[in-house]
């Protein structure tokens, strides 16, 4: 079987089972299972896969019907122009979470600052949300809860990969339970 024909009939198999974004799904997975580019598919159109590629592939396939999130199996997702690692320890990130950005970088900007601003950030995941800010934010530092420790493993990893751990203090904790400390100490 041909590159081109594995490609069409993932499409309609994938089409066939409501993945959404049938033929983007079928060419990363192969692109993937394959060890090249997207674009380096389209350079081996005409190529034969050998037995063992052909299996890797359609396990991905069997895979990603039975609801593996595509970013899953590639093991990154791109998420504000920014490449993370991800991996079953975490939830993808969904598309609309970079409205959450937007919005917080309106505000961070919008507002004079006279010591750097401190965000928290509950449920990190894989620090997508966090490692964002501190890249688009000069003089700002965040603290990424999450209840996971392997997923708090992983945003350190994200954050660690683009030099931005030292703006990025992980707690780990169910939403606001690492904080209760605080009220203790608070009197007016």
């Amino acid at each position: 079987m041909t590159v081109i024909e594995i490609l069409n009939w993932s499409k309609s198999y994938l089409e066939d089972h409501d993945i959404e974004n049938p033929r983007l799904n079928a060419e990363l997975l192969l692109a993937h299972s394959l060890n090249v580019s997207r674009e380096g598919l389209y350079v081996r159109l005409n190529s034969n896969l050998k037995t063992e590629e052909k299996e890797t592939f359609e396990n991905l396939i069997k895979r990603r019907i039975s609801g593996v999130p595509l970013p899953v199996h590639l093991g990154r997702q791109e998420f504000w122009s920014i490449d993370f690692k991800v991996d079953s320890r975490v939830p993808h990130s969904k598309p609309d979470t970079e409205l959450l950005v937007e919005q917080a970088l309106s505000i961070l900007s919008e507002t004079s600052y006279k010591e750097p601003p401190l965000v928290l950030e509950i449920g990190t995941g894989s620090g997508a949300v966090a490692v964002s800010l501190a890249k688009e934010v000069k003089d700002i530092f965040l603290v990424a809860t999450d209840i996971s420790r392997e997923a708090l493993m992983l945003a350190k990893e994200n954050a660690e990969s683009l030099g931005l751990l030292d703006h990025i203090h992980f707690v780990n904790g169910n939403l606001f339970d690492p904080f209760h400390f605080f009220e203790k100490r608070v009197t007016l």
